[in-house]
């Protein structure tokens, strides 16, 4: 359960974090550019489509949970998302995801090895991602901008 609780947090700071970059590196909207606009468009699909992912792991752990008082409350995506908006640079600072934090035997910061491997369980694995997520709504529109464009090219080979 720990577990379970541990990668929807981890999944849900990583994908804030992605945002976060995305901001510092186009800017907050509203955007002066259309190519600025669609592609923070798609990004923010993109962490809508991740709030989605962990929320639908949390109703399926609400599921699992019999007593009320142990049940999580699903993320609200508009709200995370107006959260990094407005302080994105908090979400920058944060240790990466599946970061191995570093301890030594004599407590001198020499960083001989990380946590998991100190207490004998082997390298940390890393977290699993939601960077393959497919925004099927993003995918039909581009075919049928495709499409249509070459509707447009053979009308304009026929004339």
């Amino acid at each position: 359960m720990i577990l379970f609780l541990l990668s929807n947090r981890d999944a849900l700071s990583e994908a804030r974090r992605q945002l976060a970059k995305v901001i510092d590196k186009i800017g907050s909207p509203p955007f002066s550019s259309p190519e600025l606009e669609k592609s923070w468009k798609y990004e923010s699909e993109r962490f809508l489509s991740k709030v989605v992912l962990v929320n639908d792991s949390v109703r399926k752990f609400n599921l699992i949970v019999p007593v009320m008082q142990k049940q999580l409350i699903p993320y609200s995506g508009d709200r995370e998302l107006d959260r990094v908006l407005k302080n994105h640079k908090d979400y920058l600072t944060g240790p990466p995801s599946g970061s191995v934090v570093s301890v030594s035997d004599d407590g001198s910061g020499s960083g001989r090895g990380s946590v998991n491997e100190t207490a004998g369980l082997g390298p940390m694995a890393p977290p699993s991602s939601y960077d393959n997520v497919i925004l099927w709504g993003e995918v039909w529109k581009q075919i049928k901008e495709i499409f249509s464009w070459r509707k447009s090219q053979r009308k304009g080979s026929l004339s």
